[in-house]
């Protein structure tokens, strides 16, 4: 599923971290990661079962909440009960309409120009 997203988001020339795909062997994950937290635009979080209470994911979430940047959330086969306290004010999307994530996204990165 993170492999989707990324090549959704790519379309529209933003560049995604998926920390799976980026690390590589040897890589120093807890610094890769934070240099990446501190210079996204914004997050994206999906949840899912298997993430939804990985410590990781608050970590990631907690870092970029400090920072006053912009957090999505993306809920694969949960519902908005299952989101950490910490994100509950912000708007989830089911991953079922993840397209209007998408076209938002495309907007904020490539707005059009006045006429």
């Amino acid at each position: 599923m993170a492999r989707a997203i990324e090549e959704r988001t790519a379309e529209n020339g933003v560049s995604v971290f998926i920390d799976e795909f980026a690390l590589k062997g040897g890589g120093r994950f807890r610094t890769e990661l934070k240099a990446a937290l501190q210079t996204c635009e914004e997050l994206l979080v999906l949840l899912s079962p298997a993430s939804y209470q990985k410590d990781w994911v608050l970590i990631e979430i907690g870092a970029v909440f400090g920072r006053d940047k912009s957090i999505t959330v993306v809920l694969d086969k949960l519902d908005v009960h299952d989101i950490p306290d910490v994100v509950s004010d912000r708007v989830a999307l089911p991953l079922n309409e993840f397209g209007k994530f998408i076209d938002q996204l495309a907007r904020r990165t490539n707005p059009r120009p006045n006429r």
